[in-house]
């Protein structure tokens, strides 16, 4: 029999990873009953473990009182879940800080499990527009053409998904990655569906869950040489990522 597993969800942002962790985290006792388990290592109100990856890449916003990684170990010790789920956009920051990330894998691998990476990715040029939103929000947005010029080369927000990609590649190995295609009329049941392939159940999604950080201000949208740049910079960078790793994430750890 396998080692029990942990599906490591990463992100990317804005590809509905608050639906997926407000839906899990908010209805514990649902998936819990199919096989999956959603730790409690976190803050208090927050349905993502942030502070988690808060901790492994050294951001300010980590509260050690609000658990670290040394807790969850504890926690899965004393719980011993066969699959556990576990969810942070934050983490895929960790592809600039590799050595963090071994720090992480070597954590679960010494509580006994083996671990299935999640990576959504979504279209470069819906990613910049979305993310600006989302910055604009915040009130931390730069110049939208400076912002944009930037991403496509390479000094700011990453667009080439392929460092983000390897970097996690090499520290769990390629065939534990599960590379998805961001698809924004249902962003939960693609991930659900590689949980679903850890627990060997049916895994069923809470029914109407709706979609979480949805932003109503208008969009900042690439013109035509913008959207050319991106497309020089990293071309089709999803489909082709995807198809690569279409026969990984086809894969089944046996049990």
């Amino acid at each position: 029999m396998a080692s029990p597993t942990v599906v490591l969800h990463v992100g990317l942002h804005k590809t509905g990873s608050t639906s997926l962790q407000t839906m899990v985290a908010r209805n514990k006792e649902h998936f819990l009953t199919q096989g999956l388990y959603y730790p409690e290592t976190r803050q208090p109100g927050d349905d993502g473990h942030h502070n988690l990856a808060w901790e492994l890449t050294g951001d300010d916003r980590f509260r050690p009182e609000f658990g670290t990684l040394t807790d969850l170990a504890e926690e899965l010790r004393r719980a011993r879940p066969t699959t556990v789920l576990l969810s942070s956009e934050d983490l895929s920051n960790l592809h600039a800080q590799r050595e963090r990330l071994v720090v992480l894998s070597d954590a679960l691998e010494d509580v006994g499990y083996s671990v299935l990476v999640v990576i959504v990715l979504r279209d470069p040029c819906e990613y910049l527009e979305s993310l600006y939103a989302e910055l604009q929000y915040q009130r931390l947005a730069p110049k939208f053409e400076q912002y944009v010029a930037d991403a496509v080369a390479g000094r700011g927000t990453v667009i080439d998904y392929r460092r983000i990609v390897g970097v996690f590649a090499s520290v769990f190995g390629l065939g534990a990655l599960r590379v998805l295609a961001y698809d924004a009329d249902d962003a939960v049941s693609p991930v659900l569906a590689v949980c679903r392939q850890a627990t060997g159940t049916t895994l069923s999604p809470v029914a109407e869950w709706p979609r979480f950080n949805v932003r109503s201000q208008r969009r900042l949208l690439l013109n035509a040489a913008q959207r050319a740049g991106v497309a020089a910079s990293v071309g089709d960078v999803v489909g082709e990522l995807v198809a690569e790793f279409r026969s990984a994430s086809q894969r089944v750890p046996s049990r």
